[in-house]
């Protein structure tokens, strides 16, 4: 009997520890990648988990600019690797950002950074985990690190492969001054003024002006009728003298 109560607690124990076991181990922050900050190198998955599988490749997929003060959408995608099952570690390198869940990511917060909820099961080569980035209010530039970690399942630390990304995001201020300035700078009316400048009604305005001028032209010109005329009455009384 007792031998049977060993054999059952052996059974249950190893149990525990398969796959299935350990697939409920949520993730570890402080392991994304991203620097310390004296600058040394930061920490990854591979602090525990050790090398010895093929590298997975890791991707950061989202907008790489962004408005201030806005929400933007993420994925941090492994393939590769022994490819069993995979799990992250997300993070940002500016405090007046952080990072957001999605519905059904798989993810977690912890420590103001993402970890995988559990690990997740490889579909179609590859592991999504989406997340979103909430921007600073002020501009610059936002770094995202991701480490990712593909695992066989074994049910220990051996044989898993580990690989980070980071991906920068430009983070764009823009108020009603900003948003114009293109327009503004360089609107065709104001810097242009060819309507203003050379209005033909202006020309119109010295036309009547050189008209106003050319009004002594015409009183000029009604002297030699003048003449004319009296030339002829002259010309009329000294018929009817001689008559």
């Amino acid at each position: 009997m007792r031998s049977s109560s060993f054999v059952v607690a052996g059974v249950l124990a190893a149990s525990l520890l398969s796959t299935p076991a350990l697939a409920r181990i949520p993730g570890i922050s402080g392991r994304s990648g991203k620097p310390a900050p004296d600058g040394t190198a930061g920490r990854t998955c591979a602090t525990c988990h050790a090398p010895g599988a093929t590298v997975p490749t890791v991707e950061i997929s989202g907008p790489t600019s962004v408005v201030a003060g806005t929400t933007n959408q993420y994925t941090f995608i492994i393939r590769g690797g022994p490819a069993v099952a995979g799990g992250a570690n997300l993070a940002v390198d500016r405090a007046e950002a952080s990072l957001g869940l999605v519905e059904n990511s798989g993810l977690k917060i912890l420590n103001g950074e993402l970890v995988q909820a559990e690990p997740t099961a490889f579909s179609n080569g590859e592991v999504r985990f989406d997340f979103s980035m909430i921007a600073p209010g002020n501009g610059g530039v936002v770094t995202i690190y991701g480490a990712g970690n593909s695992v066989n399942g074994d049910g220990t630390t051996a044989g898993d492969g580990v690989a980070t990304k980071k991906l920068e995001v430009t983070v764009q201020v823009t108020d009603g001054t900003d948003a114009g300035t293109d327009v503004d700078a360089g609107t065709d009316v104001d810097a242009g003024t060819d309507v203003d400048a050379g209005t033909d009604p202006d020309h119109d305005h010295d036309h009547d002006h050189d008209e106003d001028k050319g009004g002594g032209c015409s009183s000029t010109s009604g002297a030699p009728l003048l003449t004319f005329v009296l030339g002829a009455a002259g010309l009329t009384l000294l018929r009817r003298r001689r008559a």
